[in-house]
């Protein structure tokens, strides 16, 4: 359990929240069987991740990409994108070309550098915060214009 988790998991009081993970609004919003608070007080402001993995899909598709790949965090939050843009893709007919979870700065740097040396057009990226970005930019940078659109 996440520590956001645990604060949600000792308040009662609303909660308006800018972004959060499917399963975090799936546990504290929904206030049915199978969670852990019966009476919902969270309320998600923004869409969830899974509802972003087919956005970023659908915008693609409608730029006439057709081979994407993921690469996200070995995390929660990770592990969404990590399930969801993978099914997309196949819904939507986008061929996968990979799919990658980092769990460290070094293994990011070496798989996003494989990825932008394939036949990626797009790649849907799920990090952990500013400096992973930093890092995925530099190597996207490096590849110049053969370089993959990064979401």
């Amino acid at each position: 359990m996440s520590a956001f988790e645990k604060i949600l998991s000792k308040s009662e009081i609303p909660m308006f929240v800018m972004t959060s993970s499917e399963g975090i609004v799936r546990r504290f919003s929904s206030g049915t069987a199978g969670v852990s608070v019966k009476k919902p007080f969270l309320w998600s402001i923004s869409e969830t991740d899974i509802v972003l993995s087919q956005i970023i899909l659908a915008k693609a598709g409608t730029m006439g990409v057709k081979n994407v790949s993921v690469i996200s965090a070995d995390s929660r939050y990770g592990d969404t994108f990590d399930t969801w843009i993978p099914y997309y893709a196949n819904e939507m007919r986008l061929d996968m070309v990979d799919r990658v979870q980092y769990s460290d700065a070094n293994q990011l740097r070496s798989e996003m550098d494989r990825i932008c040396r394939s036949q990626t057009e797009v790649v849907v990226c799920a990090l952990n915060g500013a400096e992973e970005v930093k890092t995925v930019m530099e190597v996207v940078k490096s590849h110049g214009d053969d370089a993959p659109k990064v979401y």
